[in-house]
């Protein structure tokens, strides 16, 4: 009886990782279909002093990497989403990890289907949220990367402590 309240937990559980996927899925897909509507590409709308809404088309990866060539990298971005995304999802549905690492794994695919959405698509992903300071500006970005870099700080952090715990456990057993 406890075996299958565990399983049953357990599934529970995935449900709403996966649900978190989907919901932030729809929230990318949904503010890159507004933005592509509502503002005409490259114009800026004034936020602040550092931000601006300005629609953009990616035609690369992140910061724009490889948009210059003959248009043949939007199939090798493609099979690259495909494989983190399905990895990801062996890694949730196969594993104990601590809820913290579930929720970077579900927001790491979340943004990768949702640029995986754009590319299939529109041959491009749109990005649109611009900060900068004076004649600096970063580059051009939308919700899918921020879930994927938050994801993978979150990973980062998660390693970071455990090697300090297990340097730790180590400096005490001597």
């Amino acid at each position: 009886m406890i075996y299958f309240s565990r399983v049953y937990n357990n599934i529970s559980i995935k449900k709403v990782y996966y649900f978190l996927i989907l919901i932030l899925i729809i929230l990318d897909q949904l503010s890159k279909l507004y933005i592509d509507k509502t503002i005409e590409y490259g114009h800026r709308i004034y936020i602040t002093s550092y931000f601006n809404l300005t629609l953009a088309y990616n035609w690369g990866a992140a910061f724009s990497l490889l948009s210059n060539q003959e248009g043949n990298q939007k199939y090798l971005f493609m099979i690259i989403g495909i494989i983190v995304s399905y990895s990801i999802l062996i890694i949730l549905n196969s594993s104990n990890m601590t809820k913290t690492n579930n929720i970077a794994l579900a927001m790491i695919m979340a943004g990768t289907i949702g640029n995986m959405i754009d590319r299939f698509c529109n041959g491009y992903v749109i990005d649109f949220l611009l900060f900068y300071w004076n004649d600096f500006f970063f580059p051009i970005f939308n919700f899918a990367d921020i879930y994927i870099s938050i994801g993978v700080i979150l990973i980062c952090f998660i390693e970071i402590k455990s090697l300090k715990n297990k340097k730790l456990s180590i400096i005490k057993k001597l």
